[in-house]
């Protein structure tokens, strides 16, 4: 008798704790999370070496972006890709005036570019309800049913609908295979084999009477890092295919102004460029350095981010160069350079540099790539950008390749 009672005591105590938290959730700010994630930092500093720290406030500082950066609600409000606004409203102003939906769209672009942001801007510019599902995450067809009585419930209440597919490279998946969407795609009508089972909607069980379910016509907008693994047949559903480019400094400054104003952090013009400038064209990227500058000075007890300190955290801290580049980039270019015209296999240079295939492809190709420092089409290659570059650090001389880095 005792020990239930002691149990019903543990469990009143953890209610009564689980409820407190959430009240603190409800009301915790920006501020007040900067100021925990600060001093969470520092006693992880007694457990840690330096380069764990810095993992940590990495961590922090995107967590942070995901919880407090306001996505924007309008053109007027998307910073960058003018060349694609441009496409994107005569597109709506055409749907507009012949009163159809908007044709389907598919947006490439490397993570942190902003194509879940756009389809937000692109909801709200047509005044449409925004779904967002992720390839690989609809096994079943009774997932996918579920996903088309979803849309078809809003339609019901009025509403148009645009359904936004992140990684739809990973469209099919389990049982539900590319060509079971190629109806939606063209007629919003779902053709499955699940007549006579039951499913729950809405937390109410169904009788599933027919053998397809009819949706009214809505936009699918599709994202992806790898458009190149795209069925042709996939690729042809789309009305537009839309590349998201890098942002330029002037851009990604623009969008670091924003960002400041909201969390209420002071940051001069010259810090903020020098952030941008290593941003790598990539605004979560940028605004995630963002706040792992600010994390410093606030340990600094510093109200405002200056030049002198934004050089000192990327110089001496997050170790990158005047672009951006960081030590692993470095080795790369210069493992590069020892192979020459001949260039280098991606496992091979997987091995040379003791990177992952996959960090070396999503992380650091497309930025050299940009950069024009190597070319990707066969093997990997250097250029003569890329050489110079080196040259220009000291880490590149025929003689004396590499001296300096490692």
């Amino acid at each position: 008798m005792i020990i239930y009672i002691f149990i019903l005591l543990i469990g009143l105590v953890v209610i009564l704790k689980t409820h407190s938290l959430e009240k603190e959730k409800d009301s915790i700010t920006p501020d007040d999370f900067v100021e925990r994630s600060i001093a969470q930092t520092r006693e992880y500093a007694r457990m840690w070496n330096e380069e764990e720290v810095v993992e940590i406030k990495k961590l922090v500082s995107q967590t942070r972006v995901q919880q407090f950066l306001p996505r924007p609600q309008n053109f007027t409000e998307y910073v960058g890709n003018k060349e694609i606004k441009h496409m994107l409203r005569i597109m709506i102003d055409g749907a507009k005036q012949e009163k159809r939906i908007l044709g389907h769209i598919l947006l490439f672009g490397n993570a942190g570019l902003g194509k879940t942001s756009l389809s937000k801007v692109l909801a709200n510019e047509v005044g449409a309800e925004l779904i967002e599902t992720t390839g690989g995450t609809i096994t079943t067809q009774k997932k996918l049913l579920q996903l088309m009585w979803e849309i078809w419930n809003k339609q019901q209440n009025g509403k148009d609908v645009i359904l936004f597919i992140d990684e739809i490279h990973r469209l099919a998946c389990g049982e539900v295979s590319e060509e079971m969407w190629f109806p939606i795609f063209e007629n919003y009508c779902f053709y499955h084999d699940l007549k006579g089972e039951s499913i729950i909607l809405n937390g109410l069980k169904y009788e599933i009477s027919e053998n397809f379910f009819q949706c009214n016509p809505f936009t699918i907008i599709g994202a992806t890092t790898d458009p190149g693994i795209l069925s042709p047949p996939l690729r042809d559903r789309f009305k537009a295919s839309l590349t998201l480019r890098e942002y330029s400094i002037e851009d990604l400054a623009k969008i670091l102004k924003l960002y400041k104003d909201k969390v209420k952090f002071n940051a001069t013009e010259e810090a903020l460029i020098e952030i941008a400038k290593r941003g790598r064209g990539n605004p979560r990227q940028t605004i995630s350095m963002f706040d792992i500058c600010r994390d410093f000075a606030l340990a600094e007890k510093k109200r405002e981010l200056s030049k002198e300190l934004v050089l000192k955290v990327v110089k001496d801290v997050l170790k990158l160069d005047e672009l951006g580049l960081s030590k692993d980039d470095l080795r790369v270019l210069v493992t590069l350079a020892k192979h020459g015209e001949r260039g280098v296999g991606l496992k091979t240079l997987s091995a040379e540099v003791k990177i992952k295939p996959k960090t070396l492809d999503e992380l650091i190709f497309p930025f050299l790539t940009w950069q024009g420092f190597m070319l990707t089409s066969n093997a990997r290659k250097i250029t003569e950008k890329g050489l110079e570059y080196l040259e220009r650090a000291g880490l590149y001389k025929p003689d004396n390749l590499g001296h300096g880095l490692f």
